[in-house]
C-alpha cells in the first residue's frame, strides 16, 4: 500500500503526493516515509496494489453507496483507474493517520527558488530547458521535495545547474513529474546533493507547465544575450546548450536539508 495526500472537496478531489509502497504486517504498523508536504484541510488516503491491508468501520448498514454519490466520508475508485477518478463513496472509518510535523525553517532560509503562485504564463516550447537563477541555494545539502504551481498538466523534470553564464551546466535531474491538479503541487524525489550557488531548472518535455512571470515587457532578451535571470534553451537541444535568457520568476521551489543534518538522519 501507499499513504496517499488529497486535496479539494468532492469529486473535485485530487492527489498531491504520496509515499513509497509500504508492506505491512498484521497489526499495528509506523512507517517513516520521505517528507510530504501537507496543508489544512488535506485529506489522508491509501492506494492498494494486491487488495486491501487497512482496517476500517463501517458506520452505516450500506457497503457504498450508489455510483456517483460523493455524500460519503470515504471516497473510492474502481481497480485499475487513476487516483482521481472517483466512482463512489460510504460512510466507514479507516485505521490510519500520520504525525503533521511543522516546517523547522521560520525564515525560510534553506528554500532554494521562488514564491508558489500562478504568475499567469506558462512556457510554449517543448523538449526544452530552463535555469531560473532568481533564489539560488544558499548552502550544501539534500533536495528530497520539491513544489511547483502547476497552470497545465504537462510533466516536466527538476533539474539542477552549476556555473554562471555560458559555463552553466546541468549537474543532476529528477525523474519525469506529472502535476495532479493545477496549482500547488509537491513532489517526493530521490536524494540530490547540492551545493551553495546551485540553481534550479526545469526541464518541458511537451510544453510548460510551471508558471511563470515576466519582469519586463521582453518575452526573451536578444540571441546570445545571456544576461537576464533565466536561462534557455531552443527545443530538442542539450541542457547546457542555451540560447538566450529572459528576466522571469518561476514558480518552484525546493527546500534544501542541511548536509550536516541529512547525514545526522541517515545515520540514525
Amino acid at each position: 500500500m501507499r499513504l496517499v495526500i488529497y486535496r479539494g472537496v468532492g469529486s473535485d478531489l485530487k492527489m498531491v503526493s504520496e509515499s513509497e509502497l509500504q508492506f505491512p504486517k498484521k497489526g499495528i504498523n509506523k512507517f517513516l516515509i520521505k517528507h510530504l508536504n501537507v496543508r489544512t484541510g488535506d485529506f489522508l488516503g491509501l492506494f492498494h496494489q494486491n487488495g486491501g491491508s487497512v482496517a476500517y468501520k463501517l458506520l452505516d448498514n450500506s457497503w457504498e453507496r450508489w455510483a456517483g454519490n460523493f455524500s460519503g466520508k470515504v471516497m473510492f475508485t474502481m481497480q485499475n483507474t487513476n487516483s482521481d477518478n472517483w466512482f463512489s463513496s460510504t460512510e466507514r472509518i479507516y485505521a490510519v493517520r500520520a504525525e503533521v510535523k511543522d516546517e523547522v525553517t521560520p525564515t525560510n532560509s534553506n528554500f532554494a527558488g521562488n514564491e508558489l503562485k500562478d504568475y499567469g504564463k506558462e512556457d510554449t516550447f517543448k523538449n526544452s530547458f530552463v535555469v531560473d537563477t532568481n533564489n539560488p541555494v544558499k548552502e550544501d545539502g539534500i533536495i528530497e521535495n520539491f513544489e511547483v504551481f502547476a497552470r497545465t498538466g504537462n510533466p516536466f523534470r527538476l533539474a539542477i545547474y552549476r556555473g554562471v553564464g555560458k559555463d552553466m551546466k546541468m549537474v543532476e535531474e529528477s525523474r519525469l513529474k506529472f502535476p495532479n491538479l493545477i496549482g500547488i503541487n509537491s513532489f517526493n524525489i530521490e536524494p540530490m546533493f547540492v551545493r551553495k550557488g546551485d540553481f534550479l531548472g526545469l526541464f518541458n518535455q511537451n510544453g510548460g507547465s510551471v508558471a511563470y512571470e515576466l519582469k519586463d515587457d521582453r518575452y526573451r532578451l536578444d540571441n546570445g544575450d545571456l544576461s537576464g535571470k533565466v536561462l534557455l534553451t531552443e527545443q530538442n537541444r542539450g541542457p547546457n546548450e542555451f540560447f538566450a535568457s529572459s528576466n522571469r520568476v518561476y514558480a518552484v521551489r525546493a527546500n534544501v536539508i542541511p548536509l550536516d543534518s541529512y547525514l545526522k538522519r541517515i545515520a540514525g
